[in-house]
């Protein structure tokens, strides 16, 4: 017998629909302070970190490229590190260079920098 999320319903519009119930119920600020309350948030730490290609041949600098920076994740708690996969549209291969990063009430801003593909100035936010 197949399994399925929700029964009769093929499970990628099932994942939709719990996707998009499910973030309707932990986006309200109230979601963040009954977890606070019931003792289930914990403080994280999120630092953008250089990601380096171990694999190139750094004797020979044609090879050489500047490493990818990426956002990782510290939970004090666990003493355990992950790192947070890229969600900023157009950019597959690390943050900007030079970009900001600043937390504005539970969300992360990523604004400005530079492509790390192309060099240009980078105005996504």
């Amino acid at each position: 017998m197949e399994h399925r999320l929700l029964p009769g319903i093929p499970d990628e519009i099932a994942q939709e629909c719990l996707f998009r119930d499910w973030k309707a119920e932990v986006e309200p600020p109230e979601f963040l302070l009954l977890s606070k309350a019931a003792g289930y948030s914990q403080p994280i730490v999120v630092m953008a970190q250089a990601r380096v290609n171990m694999n190139l041949d750094t004797r020979n600098p044609k090879y050489h490229t500047l490493p990818d920076y990426r956002l990782s994740l510290f939970e004090p708690k666990t003493a355990s590190w992950a790192e947070l996969p890229l969600m900023i549209s157009g950019i597959r291969n690390g943050l900007p260079r030079f970009c900001q990063l600043n937390g504005v009430g539970s969300d992360l801003v990523v604004m400005g920098g530079w492509d790390p593909n192309t060099r240009e100035v980078s105005n996504v936010v």
